[in-house]
């Protein structure tokens, strides 16, 4: 049987003309590719500890110490999430999610430009996404996920909920 494959980085040309409605939308799909991101993550962590020889012979209790102290590590400790919505005129507004930009009351005076989304789960668990307003541009998003079935997931989202709900 044959295996959808989608592309780990997809840009789709415009015209983008989102409404708030649509942005709320979104903002949903985001904060659900923000928990599979963490998800991954974890699964990513566990699987490390697991393989190192090191702890091979430990019980379950010590294997779940080793997870706990990789998370706090350098190498999975940096984390982050950023939306931005850039303006015409080169001011932006930054937040954690899409809707904390929505009601920010400098968004009545901006033209807004562009909508950048950065989530960042250490080197193996990344998602952009840049989306231009109105007719110039390519929306453009691009996917870094340790586990394959989540990045399938996070791809599904974008390409089909995306499309129900718009």
């Amino acid at each position: 049987m044959g295996q959808l494959q989608y592309p780990q980085r997809k840009e789709i040309k415009g015209p983008w003309i989102l409404n708030q409605e649509d942005f709320e939308n979104l903002d949903n799909i985001i904060e659900k590719i923000d928990s599979l991101l963490r998800e991954s993550l974890n699964a990513e962590i566990k699987q490390e500890v697991y393989d190192d020889p090191e702890n091979k012979n430990k019980k379950e209790d010590e294997l779940q110490k080793e997870i706990d102290r990789a998370k706090n590590s350098y190498r999975y400790s940096r984390r982050e999430k950023v939306i931005k919505l850039i303006s015409t005129d080169g001011i932006a507004l930054s937040d954690k999610t899409i809707k904390g930009i929505l009601k920010d009351s400098a968004l009545t005076n901006l033209k807004p430009k562009k909508i950048y989304i950065n989530l960042f789960y250490s080197y193996n668990n990344q998602f952009t996404l840049q989306i231009p307003s109105g007719f110039s541009g390519e929306l453009e998003y691009d996917i870094v996920c340790y586990d394959t079935k989540t990045s399938d997931e996070i791809k599904y989202e974008l390409e089909m909920d995306g499309k129900k709900k718009t």
